[in-house]
């Protein structure tokens, strides 16, 4: 079996699976601990594993990870991949970013692909169907646009949002300003990505994940693919096309 670990930002992601099926998701806030991580090992028979990180992983947790499985590798810019990175900068492009697109290329094969990921920040990302990862986007997510306002004045509150709040065009206070002028520009700015690249590629397949993927899906004009462990989907197929090229 194979583990792939995703350390993002607020948390770690983390799948075990057979071949190309998810058998087991863990989820854990902040970075993952080596004793989780012996714990998983010790509980699945793990052939494999691949580590990606938003930040520098911690060289401990590294070399644990070395000692405990028979084919450890971290992914880096230079990490054979079965796609063709044509970042610029690919030394810069966030791990879960490449992770990404690289799943929704072997979930839609043949097909244009724009990746959409929800999270922290909210990142659109091109696949041809070539496999040609021609770069993307990014910009502040949900979360991160309340706190700025509310770091950036002196009297805008923070504020959040219940999972079943419908919005309006208009706020007649400022906390329903704040959550319509953040969510309503949100909505509309991944609506008009959408119909921006549906313009230029008709046949395109679009594909949302991330933390508030689900909460965005059901407000979108345009229809989506939610794909929840895309990141980790795309991590096992980095692993597999590694290890075959060893």
């Amino acid at each position: 079996m194979n583990l792939c670990i995703d350390i993002g930002n607020s948390s770690s992601k983390v799948g075990v699976f057979e071949n190309s099926e998810l058998k087991h998701y863990f989820l854990f806030e902040n970075t993952i601990k080596n004793n989780d991580i012996a714990l998983i090992c010790n509980e699945h028979s793990i052939s494999g594993c691949i580590l990606s990180s938003t930040a520098t992983p911690d060289a401990g947790s590294v070399e644990f990870l070395q000692t405990q499985v028979p084919f450890f590798i971290e992914l880096t810019h230079q990490t054979p991949i079965p796609i063709t990175n044509c970042y610029q900068t690919p030394e810069t492009l966030g791990r879960d970013r490449l992770a990404a697109v690289v799943g929704a290329a072997f979930l839609k094969p043949h097909s244009d692909i724009l990746v959409i990921d929800a999270g922290t920040a909210i990142t659109f990302d091109f696949i041809d169907r070539e496999k040609n990862y021609c770069g993307g986007t990014i910009s502040p997510g949900l979360k991160m646009r309340f706190a700025a306002l509310n770091a950036s004045t002196t009297h805008l509150p923070l504020v959040q949002i219940a999972e079943n709040r419908n919005f309006q065009l208009t706020g007649n206070n400022t906390v329903n300003a704040i959550i319509y002028g953040v969510a309503n520009g949100i909505l509309f700015e991944i609506d008009s990505y959408i119909a921006a690249f549906k313009e230029k590629y008709t046949d395109i397949s679009v594909f949302l994940t991330g933390g508030d993927a689900n909460f965005m899906a059901k407000r979108l004009k345009n229809s989506v693919c939610v794909e929840k462990f895309l990141v980790l989907k795309g991590l096992n197929k980095i692993l597999e096309f590694a290890g075959n090229s060893n």
